[in-house]
């Protein structure tokens, strides 16, 4: 990994897995699938472990981020503005990302190259290609998930089918004829991870230390990993199950271990994300890439490469006024018509008092019901006009005013009473019209 290559040599340092990155998911890992992470989360990213290449030295300034992915000395980040930024060893480019690269929806890094999944469904790749790992078929289109190996590139397919290009040793990219119906994949060094539509899991490649061999009966998979030599797998009750080799205790899963939403396989390490935020790794720490920094939450991705550990931690956006959360952060939800919100952080909105209203979502104030109008409950979401026979000179008001005796009103909505006219009179309030003086009477003035 960090010395020039002239032949297709291995580089020395063992990969890790790459992750699966499932295109309308922010999924990121050197061989994982995670959990989907919500559209609106955005956060940063700290790494721990290996740093020899500057893989774990993340970016000045580096927010924004919805996905990670790890590679054996190299880290990439997918931002929510769909750039990506790498760093670490770039050795063969790995590390160098196009200016014109953008729109992308999902991202995967193998040992020495980068691939990105585009919101067409086409698929661009950079860094070393010593077997063909960067050369993306022609008129590959449909793609939904990617993954690396070490020297191979595999993509999933909208129709649950998959293609996989690049080395080819013990049967990498020969896709088996029972791979139909995945809805994930996972690359490790030298072999494939699928998970079907039933919850059950397949694997082919190398199996020189067991790791294509997944454990009989194992079902209700949600999520699956590999790495160098082991493979590992989420079950919907939270739990994990690890098979392959344990020379490192990677595949023995800390005993009570549950509540897990996320996986990510090393190099001879295992790391999982659980519903409260917090990591635990365990297997090989060598360099530390298991020992999770103290007082780490708010995690809500994970990968590993080689080794080191990548978390995205979500950062805490407060709500804008005119929005509010149970939280009082991001994802917020517009105040409803009938309610405000006037200040940032908001876990509540608040509805329009009597005498105004907001005919709005996402409203910052009320409004108060204007002169001709009124309001009588609160969390309105619309004035009500005064009725013919009722005016409201003033406005917020809760009523209106009866017109009274020598008066009328004739329309609603009024904002006065209008005297009789000579020759008329009114001897009620509320008056529509005036009533003409009769035969043998007269009214003289207004």
């Amino acid at each position: 990994m960090h010395r020039a290559m002239t032949s297709p040599a291995r580089p020395h340092t063992r990969l890790g897995l790459t992750l699966l990155l499932l295109a309308a998911l922010t999924i990121g890992q050197f061989g994982v699938q995670q959990t989907p992470v919500e559209a609106a989360a955005s956060g940063t990213v700290v790494v721990w472990g290996n740093n020899y290449s500057g893989q774990a030295n993340v970016p000045a300034g580096l927010s924004g981020v919805t996905a990670i992915a790890a590679g054996s000395s190299h880290t990439v980040a997918l931002k929510s503005d769909g750039t990506v930024v790498a760093w670490g060893d770039n050795t063969y480019g790995q590390s160098t990302v196009s200016s014109s690269l953008s729109g992308v929806t999902a991202i995967a890094a193998g040992s020495v190259h980068t691939v990105a999944l585009k919101p067409d469904g086409t698929v661009v790749a950079w860094g070393a290609n010593f077997y063909g790992q960067t050369n993306v078929p022609s008129g590959l289109a449909g793609v939904i998930a990617i993954t690396a190996g070490e020297f191979f590139t595999a993509a999933l397919k909208n129709d649950g089918t998959f293609v996989a290009w690049g080395l080819n040793g013990s049967v990498l990219t020969t896709v088996p004829g029972g791979a139909s119906e995945v809805t994930a994949i996972a690359a490790g060094w030298t072999h494939m991870v699928a998970l079907k539509s039933d919850g059950t899991v397949i694997a082919w490649g190398s199996n020189a230390y067991d790791m294509a061999t997944v454990p009989a009966g194992l079902s209700d998979v949600t999520a699956i990993g590999a790495s160098f030599s082991h493979s590992t797998a989420l079950k919907n009750d939270g739990t994990v199950v690890g098979w392959g080799a344990n020379f490192a205790g990677q595949v023995t899963v800390p005993t009570g271990l549950s509540g897990v939403t996320a996986i990510a396989a090393g190099n001879s390490y295992t790391v999982a994300l659980k519903n409260d935020g917090t990591v635990v790794g365990w297997g090989s720490n060598t360099v530390g890439q298991t020992s999770v920094p103290g007082g780490l939450s708010g995690v809500i991705a994970i990968a590993a490469g080689a080794s080191h550990t990548v978390a995205l931690q979500q950062v805490s956006v407060p709500c804008q006024p005119g929005t509010f959360s149970a939280t009082g952060s991001e994802p917020c939800t517009p105040a409803p018509a009938g309610s405000f919100v006037t200040g940032a952080g908001a876990t509540e909105s608040t509805l329009c008092p009597i005498g105004t209203f907001s005919a709005i979502a996402g409203a910052i104030a009320c409004t108060p019901a204007p002169a001709g109008f009124f309001v009588d409950s609160s969390g309105a979401s619309a004035a009500i006009p005064c009725a013919p026979g009722y005016y409201q000179p003033f406005e917020a008001q809760s009523s209106c005013n009866l017109a009274p005796a020598g008066s009328f009103v004739g329309t609603s909505g009024a904002t006065a009473a209008t005297l009789c006219a000579p020759g008329t009179f009114s001897t009620i309030s509320g008056a529509l019209a005036c009533t003409g003086a009769p035969a043998g009477s007269y009214v003289t003035g207004a």
